[in-house]
């Protein structure tokens, strides 16, 4: 949609805001990346990396389990929210 022209610049945010109500941010080197609207949910970074490992273990819950077990710093609430999430993926089996 931004490629389209569908988007408008707001330059007091930075961001592309599209008619979906989504807005993007650009990184320096040119790069879109999503900074809110519906469906989008911000992580933390523990949040993110239990999501990796649901994602990547292809919706075996067991097994990411057994990978998230070798990262000292995930927490049980990172896990959990990740979940959550996870739940609403095409690879989740649940």
């Amino acid at each position: 949609m931004i490629r389209s022209g569908q988007a408008i610049w707001n330059p007091g945010s930075q961001r592309y805001e599209l008619p979906n109500g989504r807005s993007y941010g650009v990184k320096g080197t040119g790069t879109l990346f999503p900074v809110a609207g519906p469906g989008f949910e911000r992580l933390e970074r523990g949040e993110y990396q239990a999501l990796q490992h649901y994602i990547r273990s292809g919706g075996d819950l067991p097994a990411a389990e057994v990978a998230m077990a070798r990262n000292p710093f995930l927490t049980a609430a990172d896990k959990q929210r990740a979940l959550k999430i996870f739940r609403h993926h095409k690879l989740y089996r649940g």
